[in-house]
């Protein structure tokens, strides 16, 4: 996590765009260590999935609370148009007017939807949605625990039909961020005033 965290903060500070090859890259170096384990992945590799590509076989989605299986559904994308809708994806974002919390909670919705990974699809989404927001100035926030916090309110958004949880959480992450920021430059500052860091 920490090299796909490394090249978001570069992807930033060259002013890189959101690509599907950015995405590819970052998903990959986030699972590239699991994968090489040759006992990892062996269901994929046997159908013939390379790394640093999109799916090549189709996986599902899967729900569970403790041992009982909520939801098991196949994604919107399979193999044959994986590649076509994570373009129409980013060309939507590219596109339209929302602001960067709509277009980051769209897109992390999007990506686990789709599925366009063999694996780290949500883990792909929380650093899309820090490259989005720092685009625009915004610090990097944590997401302090991703399985009670971000995977479970994207979950509840999609089960429960509750359309803002993911935008919710993710304007208020920022505010506690910024906040927590604002906080820590008094204390070094003596009260000079805030100071955006990158």
């Amino acid at each position: 996590m920490y090299k796909a965290l490394t090249r978001i903060l570069k992807a930033v500070r060259c002013d890189e765009h959101l690509s599907i090859s950015l995405i590819l890259e970052l998903n990959w170096l986030v699972i590239g260590s699991l994968w090489k384990d040759d006992d990892s992945y062996f269901d994929a590799k046997n159908k013939g999935q390379e790394e640093g590509e999109i799916k090549r076989s189709q996986n599902l989605i899967r729900i569970s609370q403790g041992n009982k299986e909520l939801l098991r559904q196949e994604p919107l994308s399979n193999p044959d148009n994986v590649s076509q809708n994570m373009s129409n994806l980013i060309e939507s974002i590219r596109r339209t007017e929302k602001d960067v919390f709509e277009r980051s909670a769209f897109l992390a919705q999007e990506l686990w939807l789709h599925q366009p990974f063999v694996e780290g699809n949500k883990r792909t989404g929380r650093l899309l949605t820090n490259f989005l927001t720092m685009k625009e100035g915004y610090l990097l926030f944590v997401y302090e625990d991703k399985n009670k916090n971000y995977n479970s309110l994207l979950i509840e958004q999609y089960l429960e039909s509750q359309p803002y949880l993911i935008l919710n959480y993710i304007k208020k992450k920022l505010n506690e961020t910024m906040l927590n920021q604002i906080r820590i430059n008094k204390l070094n500052d003596k009260g000079k005033g805030f100071r955006m860091i990158l």
